[in-house]
């Protein structure tokens, strides 16, 4: 009799390295914005090792989040409480953008971005969708973040230079001199 290899090639179990939560890409750079007050969709448990490490990383700034236990995770309420928290953001001074950061447990739940408010006062509010089973690295959250910044913010029909360029994100030491190569 002729055993077959299971998927995992005869192991009971796959290992999986510690790493952060790839969502802290993206609350990196949407926390490091003047003006931004990150509100956070998620557990938690999530919010709590985020909101840690962010203090380190980030900008030191406070992160606001909805409270999603269980009760409001089995009622439905997950909008509900996103919007409070979106409310309490847009009060803070200085607000002119509200990203919405969504992960796991409030995408599996659903959070419709049709329910949320486009603005609050003279804050704009943009839902950037980042949960781990779909972003698997920072960098790629933190494309994620951008690229719905711009979805919602860019003027894809305003004027452009001829030559121009826009860098979005961190610049590390060695970045310039490889911009400067590229652009060249």
């Amino acid at each position: 009799m002729m055993m077959t290899e299971t998927p995992h090639q005869g192991k009971p179990c796959q290992l999986h390295p510690q790493s952060m939560c790839p969502a802290f890409g993206s609350l990196r750079i949407l926390s490091r914005i003047e003006g931004s007050h990150p509100v956070m969709a998620t557990d938690t448990g999530c919010l709590y090792g985020l909101t840690f490490v962010t203090h380190f990383y980030g900008a030191r700034k406070s992160i606001l989040a909805a409270h999603l236990g269980t009760s409001e995770l089995m009622s439905g309420e997950i909008v509900e409480s996103t919007r409070a928290a979106i409310d309490v953001a847009a009060k803070e001074p200085g607000c002119q953008l509200i990203p919405v950061v969504s992960l796991c447990v409030a995408e599996t739940a659903g959070l419709p971005e049709e329910m949320l408010p486009k603005r609050v006062g003279d804050a704009e509010v943009v839902l950037v969708r980042v949960p781990a089973y779909a972003i698997h690295s920072h960098p790629e959250a933190k494309d994620v973040a951008l690229a719905a910044l711009l979805r919602r913010l860019g003027q894809p029909e305003g004027e452009r230079d001829d030559k121009s360029l826009v860098l979005l994100g961190e610049v590390f030491p060695a970045d310039p001199l490889i911009i400067d190569a590229v652009v060249r």
